[in-house]
Parts: structure tokens; sequence; C-alpha cells
């Protein structure tokens, strides 16, 4: 069971090659010079829509930039050599596990590395990556959690509560079978696929006998899904493959001596987009989660980045 919370860890060391192809003679072991990928979060990172351009938020919404990041799960990794290389016939680094338990195939929610922004993702052998220069990236991100604050709105016996902290889950990737997802104090059973734009919120107001788990989905094709390269290399919105560049052309030889270290940083600056009926600048839930909540437009991730170093 995959369990999100802020002290969740889960090994974070994933050889992506086979044993034996790795390690099928003495001249690998020794020449095993390895590469290194980590995520961050930039609550201040360029916010882009799905083509790549500036966005803004729209009249009578609000966006929302969490107070913090707490867990990102990655579902695939794709280095790109340049602006015209199709979905899939990049350098595929990564790829978690995938079910048919839901009937369609889907990502294993429960095989996917969740890790603190900044904490190694995994490992894998450079020696095994072509030479060749990588201008782009491709990543999907399958779930990233939030904690925030909202708005509950007709609580029974209270009535409202204001900057009630919580976590938001955000389901990013093109479809993923969840069978339970244990928040900090509650539990919520789903045993069935989710699709792209999927989220929960757990509400957690200390010592309070009223906190619950709200579930929805975003359309999928309202989802924002970066694409940088939407003029040359599209990608279907519901694939959640978002493609964003390196700061600096990445650089293989085969001969480099140190280990390489990729850093992907993922902007959340105003990551989610909410229709502010009432106009007060804060996303508002009604306790029933009926027509009166306010509505979560959008929650895509708004654009990715990548640098990187020797050590």
């Amino acid at each position: 069971m995959a369990k999100i919370t802020s002290g969740f860890r889960l090994p974070l060391t994933v050889v992506l090659l086979s044993v034996a192809t790795l390690f099928s003679c003495n001249k690998d072991v020794k020449e095993f010079v390895s590469q290194y990928f980590q995520s961050e979060a930039d609550p201040d990172g360029i916010r882009l829509d799905r083509d790549g351009n500036a966005s803004t938020i729209a009249s009578g919404d609000i966006g929302i930039t969490p107070d913090s990041i707490r867990n990102i799960g990655i579902h695939y990794l794709e280095l790109v050599p340049d602006a015209g290389t199709a979905y899939k016939n990049g350098i595929i680094i990564y790829r978690s596990a995938e079910t048919f338990e839901g009937g369609e195939i889907a990502i294993d929610f429960d095989s996917l590395l969740f890790v603190a922004p900044g904490t190694a993702i995994f490992n894998a052998n450079l020696r095994k990556i072509p030479p060749g220069t990588y201008s782009y990236i491709r990543a999907s991100v399958a779930c990233i959690s939030y904690d925030m604050q909202i708005d509950l709105d007709d609580i029974p016996g209270v009535d409202e509560a204001n900057d009630v902290p919580s976590t938001f889950y955000s389901f990013l990737g093109y479809r993923t079978y969840i069978r339970i997802i244990q928040g900090d104090s509650l539990t919520q059973e789903v045993n069935a696929n989710r699709a792209l734009g999927f989220w929960l919120l757990e509400t957690k107001q200390p010592g309070s006998a009223w906190n619950k788990i709200f579930q929805s989905q975003v359309n999928s094709n309202q989802v924002t899904v970066v694409n940088e390269l939407s003029g040359t290399a599209p990608i279907p919105n519901t694939t959640g493959v978002i493609t964003g560049r390196f700061e600096e052309p990445l650089v293989i030889t085969g001969e480099e001596p140190d280990d390489l270290y990729i850093t992907l940083t993922f902007s959340v600056n105003d990551v989610l987009e909410v229709e502010d009926s009432n106009g007060d600048g804060n996303w508002d839930i009604n306790y029933q989660f009926d027509v009166l909540s306010e509505v979560l437009k959008d929650h895509g991730l708004r654009s990715l980045r990548a640098t990187f170093e020797y050590r």
C-alpha cells in the first residue's frame, strides 16, 4: 500500500537495466558510472500553458501555490535529443510498473517511488546511455502531493472554518490504478482506475472530528500538460507527459569519469486554478461537497526545467 506522508520513504535506488546486462563482465563493473535523477518543485517557476506559452489566471479564477510540496511520484522519463524527436523516440530512461487490475492498462500506484523534493529518485548506469546531445526531457508525474489551506463551509455543528490545513493529492499520469490512499489520519479506498485529473484532498484541522477526504475529477482534456515542443513533436494531452528543456544541452560522450546528477524542476506556481465564485480569494469547499463548492478547474504542473552536474 502506497502511503503518501511527509515522512514516507521508499528505497531510492532502482537499477533500470537488468543485472545481467549491467554486470555481465568485469569491464562493465569497472566502467559503471552512475546517473542520478532527482526532482524539485518551484513555487516561483515559469507558468506556461499546454503549448509552452506564458499563461495567466483567467478572469474570475484564483491561482493557488501550495505552502509546501510533500512527495513526487514519477512514472516516465525520456531524454530527447532535439525538437523534432517524437514521443517515445528518444531514450526512455525509466517507466514505472503498470497493471491491468482495473481493466485498462494503468500506472500501478503502489509501485510508484515517492520521494521528497531534492531526494534522488533512482540511479542507472550512465554508460548505457547512447552518446549524443540531449536538449529536452519528457516526464510523467503520476502523483504529487501538496500541503495547502482551504476554507470549509457548512460543517455540521460548526458552520465554517477558514484556513483549514489540508493535503492535496494530484494525479497527473495518463491513468492510475489506485487501491488505497492512506492520508495522515484518514483512509480512502478506491480500487479502480482513475484518469488524468483525478484528485483528493484531506483536511487536517487539529483536534477536529469533522476532518474529511474530498475527491473529484477534472476533465483530462482541461488539465494543463505542458509540451514546449507542441509545434514539432505533438503529444496527446491525455498521456500526461510533460516536455521541458535542459537549461543547457546535456552532452554524453561515453567517457565521463564522474557521476551525473540530473535535477528535474517542476513549476507549481499557481498550480491549482479555482473558480472564485464568491470573490474572497480562497478556495471554498462545501462540507457536503455539492454545487455550492467552488470548482477546481485545473491542477496540472506548469513547466519543467532540467539541470545537471557531474560529481
